[in-house]
C-alpha cells in the first residue's frame, strides 16, 4: 500500500489542525462577578480564569480539529494506492484468454458456446473493472486485441459483441505464452482468465506453468456433450486431372460420440450434386468416394457437406481441383503397327488429343559448315631442317 499526495507543497496546512486546541487552551474567559465575604470565592475565580486551562467540552474540540484537518486534506488531495485486490485504488491487470476454435460454435441452448464465453468476459470486465485489460484469442495463430493491456474496457466489450468462432483448431500453448508475456511487466494484482469449453482432445495434456503472483481463473462454457460428426478430409485423385479424365473425390468422416450415427454426405462440384448416406460406428471413421469427370479446363471448386449437428464448424470442407487441358500426342504421318495401336488408344481416351508431325525422311537438315581454312603465316613443321650443323675442318701437318 502506498500513499501519494497530489499537492505535497500544501502539506503545511495540516498544522492548522492544532489551531482549535491552541485557541481553546490559550483563550481567556471573562471572570464572572461574585459577592464574597471570604477568600474562598476568590480562589474559585482564579482557578477558572487561568491562562492555561484544561478543556471542558472534549467533543466540541474534536469536531473543530477534524473540520480544519478535512479542509487541509482537501487542498493536499492525498491518494491511497494499494497492490492488494479489493482495496480502493489498487492496481489490477487482467488478460482474458477466450477459445475461438471450431468447437466453440456448438449450440448450447439459445446460443453458441462462444456467445456464452463473450457474455462471461463482458460480465467480468463490467464487475471487476481492472485498471488494464486485454483479450487473447485461442486461434491457430493466437492474437491479442491490444499490443499490451490497456484501460479501454469499452473497446473490449464492443469487440466481444462482433467476434465469431473460427473453423480451425487453436494453439493453446502459444495463446497462454502470449497472455503471460503481457502480464509479466504489469504491476499490482494480475489475473489470467481462461474461458473455453475445455474439450478433452485439446486440453487433456495441457498443464501450464504460471509465474508467482498470477491468479488463474477458468470458466467452462460447455454445459453438455452433444454428439459430433466431423468431415475431416476432402481430396482429389489425381489432384490435377485433364479434361474428360475421371477423377475420384475422397471424403473422410469421423464420429466423436459413443453412439452409432448416420448422416447424409453431399458433394457439390461446380453445380453438379451427388449424395450418399454414411453410417459411422461409435468413435469410428469412414471414407467414401465420388466419381467426377470435368468437362472444361480451369479451377473446379468442390464442396462436401454433411447434415447439420451441434458443431457446425466441421460440417463442410472445400477444395479446388485444377483441371488441365487435354494431353496432346504427336504421331508421324507414316503408317506402322505402332502408329495404328497408338491411334486406337488416343481414340478410346477422350482426354488424349492427336497431332501430326512430318515423316523423319521428309525432314532435310542443313549441311554442316566446312572447317575453317588454316592460316598461311603458320610455319610448316615438315619444312623445318633437322640436320646438325657442319663440323669445322682441320689441316694435317
Amino acid at each position: 500500500m502506498s500513499l501519494f499526495l497530489q499537492n505535497p507543497a500544501l502539506l503545511a496546512l495540516l498544522a492548522l489542525a492544532g489551531l482549535p486546541a491552541l485557541v481553546h487552551l490559550l483563550s481567556r474567559a471573562r471572570p464572572p462577578e461574585y459577592r464574597f465575604s471570604n477568600v474562598g470565592f476568590l480562589k474559585k475565580v482564579i482557578s477558572r480564569t487561568a491562562r492555561f486551562r484544561r478543556p471542558k467540552d472534549w467533543l466540541l474540540l474534536a469536531l473543530r480539529t477534524l473540520a480544519i484537518a478535512a479542509i487541509a486534506a482537501a487542498f493536499i488531495s492525498p491518494l491511497l494506492v494499494s497492490n492488494r485486490p479489493g482495496l480502493p485504488g489498487g492496481k489490477s491487470t487482467a488478460v482474458i484468454v477466450i477459445d475461438r476454435s471450431a468447437s466453440m460454435a456448438a449450440r448450447e441452448g439459445a446460443g453458441s458456446r462462444f456467445d456464452a464465453a463473450s457474455t462471461q468476459a463482458t460480465q467480468f470486465l463490467e464487475s471487476s473493472k481492472p485498471t488494464a485489460a486485454n483479450i487473447v484469442w485461442i486461434d491457430a495463430q493466437p492474437s491479442a486485441a491490444f499490443p499490451e493491456p490497456g484501460p479501454n474496457l469499452t473497446f473490449l466489450t464492443d469487440l466481444l459483441k462482433t467476434s465469431k468462432p473460427r473453423p480451425e483448431a487453436g494453439s493453446l500453448n502459444a495463446a497462454i505464452d502470449l497472455a503471460l508475456r503481457q502480464l509479466a511487466p504489469a504491476q499490482g494484482h494480475r489475473q489470467l482468465i481462461i474461458i473455453s469449453d475445455f474439450q478433452s482432445s485439446a486440453w487433456r495434456d495441457f498443464s501450464p506453468t504460471l509465474p508467482s503472483g498470477v491468479e488463474l481463473i477458468t470458466r467452462n462454457v460447455a454445459t453438455s456433450s452433444p454428439p459430433n460428426i466431423a468431415l475431416t478430409r476432402l481430396l482429389a485423385q489425381p489432384s490435377t486431372p485433364v479434361v474428360g479424365q475421371e477423377t475420384t473425390l475422397l471424403a473422410t468422416l469421423r464420429n466423436f460420440s459413443p453412439d452409432p450415427v448416420r448422416t447424409q454426405l453431399t458433394l457439390d462440384a461446380d453445380g453438379s450434386r451427388q449424395s450418399q448416406p454414411i453410417d459411422l460406428p461409435p468413435w469410428g471413421e469412414a471414407e467414401t468416394a465420388f466419381p467426377l469427370k470435368p468437362a472444361s479446363p480451369g479451377n473446379l471448386p468442390v464442396t462436401a457437406s454433411i447434415d447439420a449437428d451441434s458443431f457446425p464448424g466441421d460440417n463442410s470442407r472445400h477444395t479446388v481441383v485444377l483441371v488441365r487441358d487435354a494431353i496432346r500426342i504427336s504421331l508421324p504421318e507414316a503408317e506402322s503397327p505402332t502408329h495404328t495401336v497408338l491411334t486406337k488408344i488416343i481414340a478410346a481416351l477422350p482426354w488424349l488429343e492427336r497431332t501430326t508431325t512430318p515423316n523423319p525422311g521428309d525432314i532435310h537438315l542443313p549441311a554442316p559448315a566446312p572447317p575453317p581454312a588454316k592460316s598461311s603465316a603458320s610455319p610448316n613443321p615438315a619444312s623445318l631442317s633437322s640436320s646438325p650443323p657442319p663440323l669445322p675442318q682441320t689441316s694435317s701437318a
